[in-house]
């Protein structure tokens, strides 16, 4: 279902974009997907920095704490998180750092692919 609602989401917003572009895609594609880059990024890098650097600082007292300490990995990790690729990377391991991201990564990785799949049809 999720995939469904990206996909339709990210087709919905090419066709207001060629709308505005007299029905026609728009000609250079990377500066749509680097302005949703630029805008899903510096809130992911802050979410990442604040789970992996500030809450240890100020937390530690809550009855489920142990299992932020248990589950905090970012150390090996944080790269493919800053890429979107926390999905696919670590490819046999398992991914501790912030494991309820993996729908941003998808949702991007989506949003790659869709304008140059649409292209074929238009």
């Amino acid at each position: 279902m999720f995939f469904w609602i990206s996909a339709f989401l990210a087709s919905y917003q090419l066709l207001v974009k060629m709308r505005i572009n007299d029905g026609r895609l728009p000609s250079n594609k990377f500066v749509i997907i680097f302005s949703r880059f630029m805008r899903m990024w510096p809130l992911y890098a802050f979410t990442l920095l604040f789970f992996w650097r500030i809450i240890p600082l100020f937390g530690g007292e809550g009855p489920l704490f142990f299992e932020y300490q248990n589950m905090n990995e970012c150390d090996e990790h944080w790269m493919w998180h800053l890429t979107f690729l926390n999905n696919l990377i670590p490819w046999k391991g398992k991914d501790g750092c912030m494991p309820w991201t993996w729908y941003l990564a998808c949702e991007m990785q989506f949003f790659i692919f869709v304008p140059f799949l649409v292209q074929n049809y238009f």
